[in-house]
């Protein structure tokens, strides 16, 4: 529903064709139900604006068919949209407008999976180098407390921890 709402709002092409065929229009007053309502026989009920757009979308879904498409018998992952109206040029938009609005549906949704992707990464390398730091000033404090256990030549000095520490950020 929220896909056609875009497809229909986004082109103002389609305007005139859906509110010709598909807007609701109240029966006329010289209408025998309008007659009816007129004297009190009968209660005549108007539908409020959500309920004309559902009709309207309801309209434009009953226009519109999707099927898979296929190359002989070999199916793909393409989608064939046809639609089927009393005017050519009318169906060719909307068809246009269908694909135009999947396009840009589809982009969204990869631009939130790519930010979705990207804050993880972010996240992830941020906590990798918290631990880093950590871990790097746990081995100065030990490299400090026990220097003379570690000594000079270790590869635990210092100064070869900063070079790891370099290596690592490289």
């Amino acid at each position: 529903k929220e896909f056609l709402k875009q497809v229909v709002s986004r082109n103002s092409i389609l305007d005139d064709y859906l509110y010709e065929y598909c807007a609701f229009r109240p029966k006329p007053l010289y209408s025998l139900r309008g007659i009816l309502g007129l004297i009190g026989i009968i209660d005549v009920y108007y539908p409020d604006e959500e309920q004309k757009q559902d009709k309207v979308l309801n309209c434009v879904a009953d226009m519109i068919f999707v099927s898979k498409f296929s190359y002989g018998e070999i199916f793909t992952s393409a989608v064939r949209i046809q639609t089927k109206t009393k005017d050519a040029d009318f169906s060719a938009n909307l068809a246009n407008s269908v694909v135009e609005q999947f396009f840009l549906w589809e982009k969204a949704r990869n631009d939130r999976a790519f930010e979705r992707t990207r804050k993880y990464l972010a996240d992830t390398i941020s906590k990798a180098q918290l631990d880093l730091n950590k871990s790097q000033q746990k081995l100065r404090e030990f490299s400090l407390e026990n220097a003379s256990l570690v000594g000079e030549s270790s590869s635990f000095s210092l100064q070869a921890a900063d070079e790891n520490v370099a290596t690592v950020k490289e």
